[in-house]
């Protein structure tokens, strides 16, 4: 009988733990500030983030990534793709790194990914931003990898 209530409380206490924890995440991300745009509608693409002019493809994004990254509304291949600005930074262990290019203060409407990737490491976040609120359809947060998932690089 002990261990039953035992086991049973050690269950409640991490769920509520995983409550107490989400419920943080999602205060923290409705009181991001956010600076006001004019109301205007975007269509925005499944995948808004271009790597030199062309859809970027996560299967071999890594650390090792180099090119301009832009967030655009719009179809990315079309002529009619708008650049919209956003911040990019990395986050590790949930500690957001304000180093390099890697800064969630500086906006952008296009940066040197190398740059930013400069301090990356294995399993970090790397968080793109839109500025507006009403672009925030288009925020994506990518786990960086040191090596693409079909080629290991030595020493990985």
């Amino acid at each position: 009988m002990h261990k039953y209530i035992t086991r049973t409380l050690l269950v409640l206490l991490a769920t509520l733990l995983a409550t107490q924890v989400l419920l943080a995440q999602t205060v923290q991300f409705a009181s991001y500030r956010l600076e006001n745009e004019p109301a205007r509608e975007r269509n925005f693409s499944h995948n808004p983030l271009v790597l030199d002019g062309n859809s970027l493809d996560y299967t071999f994004f890594s650390i090792f990534s180099k090119g301009r990254l832009a967030v655009v509304s719009g179809e990315p291949a079309s002529k009619d793709a708008v650049k919209i600005p956003f911040r990019i930074y990395l986050r590790r262990s949930g500690m957001i790194i304000q180093k390099g290019a890697s800064d969630n203060g500086r906006q952008y409407y296009d940066v040197d990914i190398a740059t930013v990737l400069a301090q990356a490491q294995h399993g970090d976040e790397l968080v793109i931003d839109p500025v507006y609120k009403t672009d925030w359809v288009a925020r994506r947060i990518l786990r960086v990898r040191s090596m693409f998932w079909l080629f290991p690089l030595p020493g990985c």
